[in-house]
């Protein structure tokens, strides 16, 4: 039996979840007792530790699950704010079924348990809302390793505003949003929340219209589904990839466009192309900032002109952790800390208040003084402003920079300001504000 450990990871303490599965599996399997996959498939005992395990991941806002295969049990991880954290023990001989039960919910190959399945997904109801889960299971060592992605497309109302962006930022996303042409660029990298921006922009534009727009995405693989969007996935094996599938794309009369990322040559030429031909487009690119957009675009070989006729708009964003605003403690600002924060923050407000992180927590966050993340951004403006200062500028980015900080009209949000703004929120402590602006 599973006892509780020093570490205090949670376990099945009454013993009617995996305890009971996994104590009646090492019982039988020995036996003359045929067990299938498909003979517990549906094993409510595994059915209800699911429940829980995805209970307690929407409960601390986690976006991701992993269940893996320690020496002597299971292990269920959770990634809370940027860090993957132990959670839960799992009976070993309960992991068998536990993947079994997972990969029927998944709607992939439940008896292929040797073989990697990466396209598994499905839907769970907590609460009030609905949560997509897409599901991957790899073989490792000693088993499987389980890999949940917690979608939280209750949030994709299409309300812009409930990103979480500044106002300035909102602001101007409506209003590209409206356009009937250009390109719209949300960069950043891996797990920053582009995709999470990029449909709740789709939806944005769905409410404002009516439905009477032709919306159509390329992506792989497809995050969200969305009623009235014709999405389609590339596949690399049959050679439909981005650029492939976007110049089919333009034959379907499209209004909008969605393409899941630029990383290529002849993606950024379909892309650059459709956007100065009277559709909107949006894309993820991965870059750090905004300003080096230009330079991306240039080394995928789009010249000037055609780049100027074309961006309306960059965002760049990052997620970071929040702290728990039910225990965070407050603290007087140092005297470096305010020197740094004049200096680096290029901001004439003060703060004289900040907040750490409480490292027992509490009950709110579970423990871990972290409830969710928190987007921090960037925004560029490709108005004519900004093409001004670009040739002004020489294309030296600090300089380019400076000048959209201080150039009227022109409409740019640095990074900066908003780590500020969330200095100011108690969002982020003072460590995390360094980092972010290293």
């Amino acid at each position: 039996m599973i006892s509780a450990s020093e570490d205090k990871l949670l376990y099945d303490h009454s013993e009617t979840m995996d305890i009971a599965f996994g104590e009646w599996y090492r019982r039988n399997k020995n036996s003359n007792a045929v067990i299938t996959p498909t003979s517990v498939r549906s094993d409510p005992r595994l059915e209800k530790l699911v429940k829980v395990i995805l209970a307690e991941a929407i409960e601390v806002e986690a976006t991701d699950i992993q269940i893996t295969n320690r020496e002597s049990y299971g292990l269920v991880r959770f990634r809370v704010g940027t860090k993957m954290v132990d959670h839960r023990k799992i009976h070993k001989d309960a992991m068998y079924g536990l993947g079994v039960v997972l990969r029927s919910m998944s709607d992939v190959n439940i008896e292929e348990i040797n073989k990697a399945q990466i396209n598994g997904r499905f839907a769970y109801d907590h609460g009030r809302s609905r949560y997509d889960v897409r599901a991957a299971f790899i073989p490792s060592i000693g088993g499987q390793t389980i890999s949940l992605r917690v979608l939280y497309s209750n949030r994709l109302g299409g309300n812009i505003d409930k990103l979480g962006f500044p106002d300035q930022v909102s602001k101007t996303l409506k209003e590209v949003l409206s356009l009937k042409e250009g390109l719209i660029f949300l960069t950043g990298g891996t797990s920053s929340g582009k995709t999470t921006t990029l449909y709740t922009s789709i939806r944005h534009i769905i409410n404002k219209t009516g439905a009477t727009k032709n919306i159509m995405t390329i992506e792989n693989p497809i995050e969200y589904q969305i009623d009235g969007v014709e999405q389609s996935q590339t596949n690399d094996i049959l050679g439909y990839d981005f650029a492939t599938a976007l110049q089919a794309l333009l034959r379907m009369d499209p209004d909008v466009i969605l393409v899941g990322e630029v990383n290529d040559e002849g993606t950024a030429r379909a892309a650059v192309r459709a956007a100065s031909s009277g559709h909107l487009v949006l894309s993820t690119l991965h870059t750090s900032d905004t300003v080096s957009v230009n330079q991306v675009l240039r080394y995928y070989g789009i010249s000037r002109l055609d780049m100027g006729n074309s961006l309306q708009l960059v965002i760049n964003q990052t997620l970071e952790e929040k702290l728990c605003p039910h225990c965070r403690k407050p603290r007087a600002v140092t005297s470096s800390e305010l020197n740094w924060m004049t200096k680096r923050l290029k901001t004439n407000e003060q703060i004289v208040t900040v907040y750490e992180k409480n490292p027992v927590g509490c009950s709110e966050c579970q423990g871990y003084g972290i409830k969710g993340l928190v987007l921090v951004v960037e925004m560029l403006d490709a108005n004519h402003v900004y093409k001004k200062a670009l040739d002004d500028s020489q294309e030296d980015l600090d300089k380019l920079k400076e000048m959209l900080m201080t150039r009227e009209f022109a409409n740019f949000y640095p990074k900066e300001w908003d780590v500020f703004r969330h200095l100011q929120k108690g969002n982020i402590d003072m460590a995390t504000a360094k980092k972010i602006l290293r």
